[in-house]
């Protein structure tokens, strides 16, 4: 410990220091390394996921691929109960009507099941030769 004579009291006093601050001066250079490199840590554990993007735009289709081979055919299935027998059907000619020359004939057919009417017409035919 420094000391410094107080010449009134005759009595040594611990001397205060002094700090003097100037500008810092510049980096010195980079010391030689310290050695070879030491062996690597274990790998620490993954992060949480980050949040997912925005989706990216649409990109255009490609050709349709060649069609694939035809497989085999199924097995056959079980054939179905037989239906109720319908009623038969009664065909009644209506009326027929001679049309004009050059229009087309046409048929209709009215009526409900079973009992039907056909109706006729048919065109009016090209006068013939008078004897």
């Amino acid at each position: 410990m420094n000391h410094n004579c107080n010449e009134h009291d005759r009595e040594w006093q611990p001397i205060r220091p002094l700090f003097f601050y100037g500008p810092t001066g510049p980096t010195g250079p980079t010391g030689p390394s310290g050695g070879a490199t030491g062996v690597t840590g274990p790998t620490g554990p993954t992060g949480p996921t980050g949040a997912t993007g925005p989706e990216g735009i649409q990109g255009i289709t490609g050709p349709t691929g060649p069609t694939g081979a035809t497989g085999p055919e199924g097995i056959q299935g079980v054939t179905g109960p037989t239906g109720p027998a319908g009623d038969t059907p009664t065909l009644t000619i209506g009326t027929v009507t001679t049309g004009d020359p050059g229009t087309e004939a046409s048929a209709s057919i009215t009526g409900t099941s079973p009992n039907f009417v056909l109706n006729l017409t048919i065109p009016q035919g090209p006068t013939g030769p008078t004897a």
